[in-house]
């Protein structure tokens, strides 16, 4: 059960955008939200006092007007009747600060904007987001921010969960968080696999049955998500199957619209350094060019070696 859900702040609208969902959320689980948002010394942030001798003082002016900012976000929720909301102005690095938020508050869930970036950008910089994911001790829902921002006329409400699985331990582990999740927003799931050696435009559907003769592919592929389905059918878990081809995340993402999905959700290995640079990654793939959110569960194994990696 989804208890305390984090939802990370930097005072621009963008990231504000994670506000509604992350608010939909809470009130169909009954979660508390707490907003965060992290304080950066302010010789970081405004460059033009960089060069003068710290002042204590307006360092904790900028905390308490972050603060301040805070107290504002909370009073433009529609109500305050069923979901109790909390705030802090956290110290440290964004990454390291949501983190360390996220362990002391025992928050279930992450949900946080995430901006489009460009594949140059993406090398040199990286992402507050990437390694949030990389390294969270939960699952996290981003919600892709967009520009022009425009206010929400009303909360989003998820209603069709695509579960993409590739036949891998790995890839079913976000099986639990998702159905969790989806039981208590009352979701109806669509579990999909892609067929690399399948076109496309060879949509199997439900039944394995391309239109180019690449049936013994998909129907390896649909016997294993039947396989899996029936699992969840027998607790009454309303789920359908789906073949699709293509490379991953292509056609996770076109299997996304094809069965009008709003939430994808998947697990991912949760590669780090240059490894993920040189490989890449589907969920960061999907999370980058998907215009629905994206919950992401990094896989217990990659949790451990990540954890380890950090001792």
């Amino acid at each position: 059960m989804c208890q305390t859900i984090l939802v990370p702040l930097d005072g621009s609208a963008l990231a504000e955008q994670a506000l509604p969902l992350a608010h939909h959320i809470a009130g169909r689980t009954g979660a508390a939200l707490h907003l965060i948002h992290v304080h950066i010394l302010y010789l970081i942030k405004e460059r033009i006092r960089a060069w003068v001798p710290y002042d204590p003082k307006y360092d904790l002016q900028c905390v308490r007007q972050e603060q301040a900012y805070l107290d504002g976000v909370v009073q433009r929720f529609p109500d305050q009747v069923g979901t109790r909301v909390t705030t802090a102005v956290v110290q440290g690095t964004p990454v390291d600060a949501i983190l360390a938020e996220t362990r002391q508050r025992r928050a279930d869930l992450i949900v946080m904007a995430t901006r489009q970036h460009d594949r140059l950008a993406r090398f040199e910089f990286g992402s507050t987001a990437d390694e949030v994911v990389r390294q969270a001790p939960v699952a996290v829902v981003l919600v892709p921010s967009r520009e022009p921002v425009q206010a929400p006329s009303d909360e989003p409400t998820p209603r069709h969960m695509l579960i993409p699985l590739d036949g891998s331990a790995l890839a079913e582990e976000v099986l639990e968080p998702a159905l969790q999740l989806g039981r208590d927003l009352d979701v109806r799931y669509t579990l999909l696999r892609v067929v690399k050696r399948t076109p496309l435009d060879g949509d199997d559907s439900r039944n394995g049955q391309g239109r180019n003769g690449r049936e013994p592919y998909c129907e390896e592929a649909r016997v294993y998500l039947e396989s899996v389905a029936r699992r969840l059918r027998a607790k009454s878990i309303p789920v359908e199957t789906r073949v699709v081809g293509g490379h991953a995340g292509d056609g996770i993402l076109w299997g996304a619209g094809r069965v009008h999905a709003d939430l994808i959700a998947l697990a991912t290995h949760a590669y780090g350094g240059f490894k993920r640079l040189l490989v890449g990654s589907v969920a960061d793939h999907i999370h980058r060019n998907s215009a629905i959110p994206v919950m992401i569960h990094r896989a217990s194994s990659c949790r451990h070696d990540v954890e380890t990696a950090g001792r």
